[in-house]
């Protein structure tokens, strides 16, 4: 048997999930006015470097100008943002109780991808157990991480991530 000392696992579609995907996110652009396909552009264009509801709207307003005034009110999107994240931001079944039973056995990190303040602030809101977040800006960057924690720990670690492509380049 491998004897391991740390399991790092990643956080967005590896622990939890939002339910109905981003759908409940459109319609917090699509209640201003917002075209779900402008509001869908402008995120996946944010998503790619680390989401932020700060970039999603200068994405907005950059690409589709016509649409800039109804999304300049950053602080109550961000509250709306907020709202869905608590309501709709959840574990998958499993998810907890993995992590409560592993919790005080070995060192529980959280690999993710994305802006470091937002998906810290999703990781807490959800209030489970871990030792440390790693947020690394971009995805397909976590093998630096998983390298400073096979480094830190002196031993095989285990890492698990929903996206094959950076499993492979942690090596």
């Amino acid at each position: 048997m491998v004897k391991i000392s740390c399991i790092a696992l990643d956080f967005d579609f590896t622990i939890a999930h939002f339910l109905g995907g981003t759908i409940g996110l459109m319609k917090i652009f699509q209640k201003r006015g917002v075209p779900y396909a402008v509001a869908y552009s402008a995120w996946l264009k944010a998503e790619r470097k680390g989401f932020t509801v700060k970039k999603c709207i200068e994405n907005i307003a950059a690409a589709y100008p016509d649409y800039a005034e109804r999304v300049r009110d950053e602080k109550d999107i961000e509250e709306d943002v907020w709202q869905w994240v608590n309501e709709f931001l959840t574990l998958y079944p499993d998810s907890a109780r993995f992590l409560k039973r592993w919790y005080n056995v070995l060192p529980l990190m959280i690999v993710t991808s994305g802006n470091k303040d937002f998906q810290t602030q999703k990781i807490y809101s959800l209030g489970i157990p871990f030792n440390e977040i790693f947020a690394v800006g971009l995805p397909g960057y976590k093998a630096e991480t998983i390298g400073k924690l096979l480094a830190r720990f002196w031993s095989k670690i285990l890492f698990v991530d929903d996206k094959p492509q950076e499993l492979d380049e942690a090596g």
